[in-house]
């Protein structure tokens, strides 16, 4: 029989190699966690992670077999790809230290963060919030989650994406500014976590813009690739 994690979705989350099904419930999104990453964006760095929030029927599933077609949005003309380690939480946490939050994680996957990046742009001038720019339908899919256990080392993954056969974004989970056990720990003190939740925990540097008929490959060590059309 099949364990159920219920929360209201229109989407299951199915791991890979187990009979796990979970639903997601919260979209969290850690913003500039790759220090070259800051550099070609001309932003300034910090002290601690920042985040933003994403739907959760923002949430696309990549069949690692299949293409899976995502829609350009509406109001851009500037759509960039970027390309990021996704963490399931498996069980409730608040206030966690580094250990507990590694406890925490039930699943890994390959994710994209797709940002309207105009509209991006325009927003941080004025100091408003991003969530035109981010919180778009179609615009967090993920691929095939994998088994916590079955990664030997989330710290140090080599992660890349290419657009029509050209790599854009080559990099490793170790050149994070904050590891996900910090990045858990630090949100957790903000929210309590719940099985289903999800964090993006940054891209690397290398985004770019992105057209319909574009092919995306997303490649993370370990962890199931995904490949998007934009259409």
């Amino acid at each position: 029989m099949k364990k159920q994690h219920s929360h209201p979705s229109l989407l299951e989350l199915k791991i890979y190699g187990t009979t796990e099904i979970f639903t997601p419930r919260r979209v969290y999104c850690v913003g500039a966690n790759y220090r070259k990453h800051i550099e070609e964006m001309g932003l300034p760095g910090r002290e601690k992670p920042f985040y933003f929030m994403k739907p959760s029927d923002a949430l696309v599933i990549a069949n690692p077999n299949e293409t899976t077609g995502i829609s350009f949005p509406p109001i851009t003309k500037s759509l960039h790809h970027e390309v990021e380690l996704v963490i399931l939480i498996g069980k409730k946490g608040h206030n966690l230290n580094l250990k507990q939050s590694k406890d925490c994680i039930f699943g890994c996957a390959v994710g994209l963060d797709m940002t309207r990046r105009d509209i991006q742009n325009s927003l941080r001038e004025k100091r408003q919030p991003w969530e035109l720019a981010k919180a778009f339908d179609q615009s967090a899919p993920i691929g095939l989650i994998h088994d916590f256990e079955s990664i030997i080392d989330i710290t140090n993954l080599d992660i890349s994406l290419s657009v029509n056969g050209k790599i854009r974004q080559k990099s490793n989970t170790s050149n994070m500014i904050y590891s996900t056990y910090e990045i858990i720990s630090d949100l957790s003190k903000y929210f309590t976590l719940y099985p289903g939740d999800i964090i993006f925990t940054g891209t690397p540097e290398g985004v770019g813009s992105v057209v319909k008929g574009d092919i995306i490959n997303a490649e993370i060590e370990s962890i199931s690739p995904i490949k998007l059309k934009i259409e």
